[in-house]
């Protein structure tokens, strides 16, 4: 079942790997096994062509492809992705029925949409990868699955999957979390928002938090809830699932239900400790609703909750947004740390990267990328691969996700002289949180600036060229 070409040439593939960054070792582990057993797969780190249109080249890949396989990490709740992947997958299974659509799930994973209505190949337990990838494949091929299964090939076994433990944290991540940890101790302390810009890899940091909480709050003191998707259903059973994942004996079926239930367990309580993870991945109704519930059980018990909110430009938009009228103008804000060299060496050592990562090395790659965390793990990774000396700078050129950046936020702005003004420019103003230039805040949160001196500049040059060839294609 290898890779053919169409009638216009364009090659034709098995499967498309719908997919976040998170964990992209298991990731290409899974495009590897699925070409061991004879098919074609389209995966953008090996087919998206540098200087391509990202929007563009994945459209033509999922086009031209047989079939999809969207995995379903536990890192999906922190943004809207998995509800736009899943939609787009759908429409076209009803536009070609012969095109088939397999959601690969694994760790705890919240009310995705799918759940209720697919059959996903559950791939939590590594033992039994062997089952579990012939189900995929038998997904894929349109078959039913026997009892006695087996694979046309031997597949190795699939690298670790789980979130890292607070011990394996990077090390600026952890004194970060112990950080946040200590802000919330402090008497009547206010929400924080852990506000994340572009992508980072939460799913460590969130883990070493809730371990931290439970320590110091003990395990049935914390809560940890995540917004259902936005899916487009009621806010009732929105808040219904969030009383479920708070173990709620009695059913919320409304919001306001919610909350009542939920300051009656405040009563009860010493002390709460409330980790919100996914705040994204609400509709607006949704997140207002959340933080208003939020900032009406604080207000009333200031001395028993302690809560921690994760995510990114829509989480701080409670705070900054409307000034003194947001629901949550009383958080604190603090930003996700850029990785320093010690944190660099933590990730080599983490994923079994078999490079030399010394003191020259690791400031070559933070001033060419600027400190950008996905630019540094995509060149580790490819340092990795290739061998031989680091090239740092055409790896930071070739990385997926800088060009992805780059045409979204073309594809947002009605004239593009705003941005070509801006990349114009070395200073872009005071660094804030929440600059009040439109095109900056994009700029902002899209990860693309870094602070120097309390002004927000460009990262790095290959950001900014790559800016460029984007506007001017």
């Amino acid at each position: 079942m290898a890779g053919d070409q169409t009638g216009d040439g364009v090659k034709s593939y098995d499967v498309f790997l719908s997919h976040k960054s998170e964990y992209k070792p298991w990731v290409k582990w899974f495009g590897r096994s699925l070409k061991a057993c004879g098919r074609s797969v389209f995966l953008d780190e090996w087919d998206l062509v540098p200087g391509q249109s990202w929007i563009l080249g994945l459209a033509q890949g999922l086009e031209h492809s047989r079939a999809a396989v969207l995995v379903a990490t536990p890192e999906v709740v922190n943004s809207g992705w998995i509800n736009t992947e899943y939609e787009q997958l759908m429409i076209l299974q009803r536009k070609d029925p012969s095109f088939r659509f397999v959601p690969v799930v694994f760790g705890d994973l919240p009310n995705l949409p799918f759940l209720g209505t697919v059959q996903a190949v559950d791939a939590r337990d590594p033992l039994r990868f062997q089952e579990w990838f012939y189900r995929v494949l038998c997904g894929l091929d349109g078959r039913k699955p026997k009892d006695h299964w087996e694979l046309p090939c031997e597949i190795d076994p699939p690298p670790p999957l789980q979130p890292m433990s607070a011990a394996t944290v990077a090390p600026r991540e952890l004194a970060f979390v112990n950080r946040v940890m200590g802000r919330l101790m402090r008497p009547n302390a206010a929400p924080v928002m852990i506000a994340a810009r572009g992508r980072r890899h939460q799913g460590p940091v969130v883990d070493a938090l809730r371990q931290s909480a439970k320590e110091r709050y003990g395990t049935g003191n914390v809560l940890h809830i995540a917004p259902p998707v936005a899916d487009g259903g009621e806010l009732d059973a929105v808040f219904a699932e969030l009383g479920r994942q708070c173990g709620f004996a009695k059913i919320a079926s409304t919001a306001a239900e919610f909350g009542a239930i939920f300051e009656e367990r405040l009563q009860e309580k010493s002390r709460t400790f409330l980790l919100v993870t996914g705040f994204e991945s609400a509709s607006e109704e949704g997140r207002k609703a959340l933080a208003g519930r939020i900032r009406a059980a604080g207000d009333r018990f200031p001395d028993k909750l302690r809560v921690c909110l994760v995510g990114g430009e829509r989480l701080a938009a409670q705070k900054f947004q409307m000034g003194g009228l947001s629901l949550l103008s009383h958080a604190h804000v603090e930003e996700w740390p850029d990785p320093d060299g010690a944190d660099l060496s933590a990730w080599v050592r983490q994923h079994d990267l078999q490079v030399t990562l010394d003191g020259e090395a690791c400031r070559a790659a933070i001033a060419t990328t600027g400190g950008h965390a996905g630019l540094l793990r995509f060149s580790l990774d490819r340092w990795h691969e290739t061998g031989g000396t680091p090239d740092w700078e055409r790896w930071s050129y070739e990385c997926p996700e800088l060009w992805e950046v780059w045409y979204r936020l073309r594809g947002e702005g009605s004239s593009l002289d705003p941005l070509s003004e801006q990349l114009g420019r070395s200073d872009l103003g005071p660094r804030t949180p929440w600059p009040p230039n439109e095109v900056v805040r994009a700029l902002y949160w899209a990860d693309l600036l870094a602070d120097r001196e309390h002004r927000l500049c460009w990262r790095s040059e290959i950001i900014r060229q790559v800016g460029r060839e984007v506007l001017s294609a």
